[in-house]
């Protein structure tokens, strides 16, 4: 039995999390892949980005000022739009910073889009790609909802020369499902957590609880 090692997030306790720069100094270093989380935008591009709306801790505008508040939304805005905005160090002040003192800081750094993540990997022939769909179906305003984000996935993905290292991950099994029917042959990982902090203590989904949604036909 062996184990993989996956940089999560591209590497983020040592480099700008979901960037391109990330995974290229991942990749270079051995690991056997890349974990990153694909949101897409209004114009309906696939970026790489952890949080549903900007987070002021790794995000600041190009002219240098850290965002005071999270936002926008990554699906509400057009990628040319997101291109204002620099990835690449972290706030000072924020907890961020402390949880990652070695982090190095690589400004500016513009939001990678799935393309620019497949020519990062060009080099590294045999690494996986762990792509994180990033959806919630109790948000409706904040995310794309998992049918249109499948649909979208399919047209890029199935073309892509990454697709037979890719493993498609999300808590949203509802999501998992659909591409399997839209994107045959695809590996997936179907990720959990305890909701109990969700459905206050019931563990036990029902159609009416705050979790039912997240596991779609399973129960």
């Amino acid at each position: 039995m062996s184990a993989s090692i996956i940089a999560s997030e591209g590497g983020a306790g040592y480099y700008p999390e979901n960037t391109t720069y990330a995974v290229q100094k991942s990749l270079a270093a051995g690991v056997q892949g890349c974990e990153l989380d694909f949101h897409l935008t209004k114009d309906k591009i696939f970026v790489a980005n952890h949080d549903y709306l900007l987070n002021p801790a790794i995000t600041r505008t190009t002219a240098g000022g850290w965002l005071a508040e999270p936002g926008p939304a990554i699906n509400q805005t057009n990628l040319v739009d997101l291109h204002d905005f620099d990835f690449g160090s972290l706030d000072p002040r924020s907890k961020l910073a402390r949880k990652y003192p070695l982090r190095e800081s690589r400004s500016p750094q513009y939001i990678a889009t799935f393309q620019d993540i497949e020519e990062a990997y060009a080099e590294a022939v045999n690494a996986e790609l762990w792509f994180e769909a990033k959806t919630d179906p109790y948000d409706k305003t904040n995310t794309t909802p998992a049918n249109l984000y499948v649909e979208a996935l399919a047209q890029v993905l199935a073309t892509s020369t990454l697709f037979p290292r890719t493993v498609l991950i999300a808590f949203d099994w509802s999501l998992l499902q659909s591409a399997q029917k839209y994107l045959p042959g695809i590996q997936t990982g179907f990720l959990t957590i305890n909701f109990s902090w969700l459905s206050r203590g019931n563990l036990i989904p029902t159609e009416n609880s705050k979790v039912a949604r997240w596991f779609g036909n399973f129960r």
